[in-house]
């Protein structure tokens, strides 16, 4: 059984505390969560280039890893779990997105 792995190389962040703010892409373009100080809320918009997967492919299941870094999780709260969601973008997007512009 032959095994891709795609590499997300396109995606951007929209945050609520700034909503006409565009981030654009950079190496810390995923974020996702609540500020400390308030509730407002990120979300990353994260494309997935599904071209790498040869056509009429049998996808056996996907993985979509994870992690958690320069975080201001107090020593307290991190034992916590946090709970992620993953959620299909169905309308066209930009890097320049907005949280007033995000996609539904």
């Amino acid at each position: 059984m032959a095994t891709t792995t795609i590499n997300l190389t396109d995606g951007t962040f929209v945050y609520q505390g700034y909503p006409t703010q565009a981030y654009g892409q950079g190496e810390s373009f995923y974020r996702v969560g609540t500020a400390t100080h308030s509730t407002w809320r990120a979300r990353s918009l994260i494309n997935v280039p599904l071209g790498a997967i040869p056509s009429g492919a049998v996808i056996n299941s996907a993985k979509l890893r994870l992690y958690a870094g320069n975080s201001t999780i107090s020593s307290a709260a991190s034992s916590l779990t946090i709970t992620f969601y993953a959620r299909r973008i169905t309308s066209a997007w930009t890097n320049s997105a907005t949280w007033n512009n995000q996609p539904s």
